[in-house]
């Protein structure tokens, strides 16, 4: 055998080649072997796309929340209650088109949820469910933000509201 080999290196080799890919196709790309063709049924694609568009949204109004409540947190050291209520007033408008968005986002991945059944291969739909449960729990975490910024809001909305002279309003603060 190792004379056969010597003579003849590169038919070996290619041989061993071919074996090596033939193997690779079998097991880690049965689509092409059986002749099955990817596939992502269209709602899916829509759904991501329009998904992509709203968590940038989210993302946009959150760095806008960062800077909103720097100012409110600066508004109330200052003691300018009536400055510091307009932008919780914002704030609180912002924080229902974030949460708005969360769900809006979530019925989107309802419907790629829904679309799995769908994509081939098998393989492409398993990497997709493991994407949606991961985004899920995002905008879980997500909403449950939003509502402890709301909660935060509204005692904010009530100290400045009352010049902060509003009881027991420092510790929900700095509890929330």
């Amino acid at each position: 055998f190792i004379q056969v080999v010597k003579k003849q290196w590169l038919k070996a080799l290619v041989i061993a080649a071919i074996v090596a890919v033939s193997l690779y196709m079998f097991t880690k790309m049965p689509g092409v072997v059986n002749g099955t063709k990817p596939f992502v049924p269209p709602e899916f694609l829509e759904a991501r796309e329009k998904g992509i568009v709203i968590a940038q949204g989210i993302v946009d109004l959150s760095k806008e929340s960062v800077s909103n409540l720097s100012a409110i947190s600066t508004e109330d050291e200052i003691g300018n209650y009536t400055s510091g209520l307009d932008l919780v007033l914002e704030e609180v408008d912002r924080n229902v088109k974030a949460r708005s968005a969360a769900l809006d986002l979530s019925n989107d991945l309802g419907i790629m949820a829904a679309g799995l059944t769908k994509v081939k291969p098998e393989e492409a739909a398993k990497i997709g469910l493991e994407a949606i449960i991961n985004e899920s729990q995002i905008v879980q975490r997500l909403i449950n933000y939003n509502s402890y910024i709301f909660q935060l809001l509204d005692v904010l909305q009530t100290r400045f509201s009352k010049a902060g002279a509003a009881p027991d309003t420092n510790n929900k603060v700095k509890e929330l």
